[in-house]
């Protein structure tokens, strides 16, 4: 084997030869060592681009199937990458430079984004998962993507930077219906979140023209919050000491929700 890997003149065969018995045997992470060192020799350059998109794509699916991020309501902590992964890393970079932005090229970019977020590395992840999502809206890793970057946000407590990049996503993310209907939900929500926490600091008045600008903006996209929204309205108004405009905002309920 060393002797092959020094002195043949078709070393570079040989590694992906070798590459291809490991893989027989099931051994991934010594495949990906054959098929990175074919990578990096010639006088193949295509043999050595294909080498090193499969060391790539072996590497990062064997990891990605054996680090299954766990939702557990938390951020991971920050811990060290094994050589392996560090590996990974500098293999997936070295072809990340080379080709177009194909779905295999953004796959292997969002189990990238994925590694540094299961080791903690938040800010970069966030950053890897975002840059999908806004350059690649239409792409099959762009929907997993954005609900990564909501849920680091969300458990980050930046509620207002979630609830601003929810209501981009709504407008310029993926156009999927699943997605567009999921966050739609999450965009009302947060913007209802915000009304109550008006009442919460009794700014009662605002918090009812909130209330009915929301069942002007949302209405019946959600008819259950529409109705509790007209409804606070109404009370909003009252005790903020518009009576007028509140008896208005109860004959619109009752008119809208007999």
């Amino acid at each position: 084997h060393n002797y092959f890997r020094i002195t043949c003149a078709h070393a570079q065969k040989i590694h992906v030869n070798l590459a291809r018995d490991y893989l027989i045997q099931n051994s991934y992470a010594a495949a990906a060592q054959e098929l990175a060192t074919a990578a990096k020799m010639g006088p193949d350059a295509k043999l050595a681009e294909d080498s090193l998109k499969q060391a790539v794509n072996l590497m990062l699916t064997s990891w990605a199937e054996k680090n299954p991020i766990k939702e557990d309501h938390k951020l991971p902590e920050k811990s060290p990458l094994s050589n392996d992964e560090k590996l990974m890393i500098e293999l997936s970079e070295t072809f990340l430079k080379r080709p177009q932005p194909t779905e295999d090229v953004l796959k292997i970019k969002y189990q990238l984004a994925t590694l540094y977020y299961q080791h903690g590395e938040i800010p970069v992840a966030h950053q890897r998962f975002e840059a999908i999502v806004k350059e690649h809206p239409s792409s099959k890793q762009a929907i997993p993507s954005a609900f990564r970057v909501l849920n680091i946000l969300e458990l980050s407590g930046e509620t207002q930077k979630f609830s601003e990049t929810a209501r981009w996503m709504l407008a310029r993310g993926p156009r999927d219906a699943k997605f567009q209907a999921t966050v739609g939900t999450i965009v009302r929500g947060t913007e209802f979140k915000q009304i109550e926490e008006l009442e919460t600091k009794q700014n009662y008045a605002l918090a009812g023209e909130k209330y009915l600008q929301y069942c002007s903006k949302h209405g019946e996209s959600d008819r259950a919050l529409y109705e509790k929204a007209l409804y606070n309205a109404a009370v909003n108004f009252d005790k903020s000491g518009q009576k007028i405009q509140s008896l208005r905002t109860d004959e619109m309920f009752i008119t809208r929700f007999p």
